[in-house]
């Protein structure tokens, strides 16, 4: 195994096996027309609804985490 890293003259590179492509194709311009006032492609109510559900996991992961750590007791 090591002595391939031996052979290996540093000559050969993965970029060798490219091929060229013109400028033109190397950017798509679909993902420049994206509508404005969309972030990540959603629109403001999928973004409150995304951020409300991250919200509740945090209360209730801090929730259990209290409960672990023997901060707070459940009064039954």
């Amino acid at each position: 195994m090591l002595d391939d890293f031996e052979d290996n003259d540093g000559t050969f590179s993965f970029l060798d096996d490219l091929e060229e492509l013109p400028e033109d194709d190397l950017f798509d311009d679909s993902t420049l027309d994206s509508p404005k006032g969309k972030f990540l492609g959603l629109t403001p109510a999928q973004r409150f609804v995304i951020a409300m559900q991250v919200f509740i996991l945090a209360c209730i992961l801090s929730a259990l985490c209290l409960l672990v750590f023997n901060k707070i007791e459940l009064p039954f």
